[in-house]
């Protein structure tokens, strides 16, 4: 049994003893050991045509990039199976048809994060192009984000 003899105070006890409770010392740890761990398991590295859309249609958690390029429409979207999501010739809200998709494959751990990274996704688009969900862009190009609807938080 150890029992202390004396007892030090210093102007950082009340700062440690926050840092404890909230668990940074922990989370600090995890973070050394995490390195080599991916937000993503997989993404696009290129646009693609909509036709390869069946090579990917078993991807889970995904987080998807469909364009026109006859309209210069973006969509943005997520799908917990992108092929039970989409299908080549079937149009979104806002999107009557696409020609090009790109995707983000969530590792399933983050998968509860899906609708917040749809979210954020389609403000960074909305802040640079012109857009439908009513947001001031800078107008950066040609092209139109027409997602519809933005999570309200």
């Amino acid at each position: 049994e150890v029992v202390p003899l004396s007892k030090q105070e210093t102007d950082f006890d009340e700062m440690l003893r926050f840092m404890e409770e909230k668990n940074l010392f922990e989370f600090w740890r995890d973070q050394k050991q995490k390195k080599t761990e991916s937000f993503f398991l997989d993404f696009a590295r290129h646009w693609m045509p909509a036709k390869e859309l069946k090579k990917y249609k078993e991807r889970v958690n995904v987080i998807y990039f469909l364009y026109s390029a006859k309209n210069k429409e973006i969509y943005i979207g997520k799908a917990n199976k992108l092929g039970s999501r989409l299908k080549e010739g079937d149009g979104r809200i806002g999107l009557k048809e696409w020609d090009k998709f790109m995707y983000f494959e969530i590792d399933p751990k983050y998968a509860h994060l899906l609708e917040e990274i749809e979210s954020y996704t389609i403000r960074a688009l909305a802040s640079l192009f012109d857009n439908d969900v009513r947001m001031t862009p800078l107008g950066l190009g040609v092209s139109r984000l027409v997602n519809r609807q933005l999570r309200k938080k």
